[in-house]
């Protein structure tokens, strides 16, 4: 089996072997965000995209994301990290396969409920409550 790559050691002339049998998981799913962006269409679906990405390069790429994309892009996150949908302008809140709730992060924390739950749960809540200004 090929010798994974560590960061330091990959570059935009890395080759990419059949299936990315090469990169781990997390480097993976750098390779095809990166590939999406460069793509600038209209709608951009993330499930899980960086639930094997350590936080600072979840951080980097939503920063990334919201940069690079145009304001008419439509952005659709699917997370069970709370500090990747907390600067979402809506998120959704499904239970046993049913939406719960609707609203922007921030109204969601003051509404009460399974969001709010979720955040005040967390060991980042304070920090999640500073990411929507509260």
């Amino acid at each position: 089996m090929d010798e994974m790559y560590d960061n330091a050691t990959v570059t935009l002339d890395t080759l990419v072997e059949a299936g990315g049998s090469n990169f781990s998981l997390g480097q993976r799913q750098i390779v095809a965000l990166t590939r999406a962006l460069g793509l600038k269409s209209k709608l951009f679906i993330l499930d899980e995209a960086t639930a094997a990405i350590d936080h600072n390069t979840d951080n980097i790429i939503q920063q990334a994301i919201h940069t690079e994309l145009s304001k008419d892009t439509t952005v659709i996150t699917v997370s069970h990290r709370l500090q990747t949908i907390m600067d979402s302008d809506r998120v959704m809140v499904l239970a046993a396969g049913h939406l719960t709730e609707f609203d922007s992060p921030a109204a969601l924390l003051m509404q009460g409920g399974l969001f709010k739950g979720m955040v005040d749960e967390s060991l980042d809540r304070e920090k999640l409550r500073k990411m929507v200004g509260l």
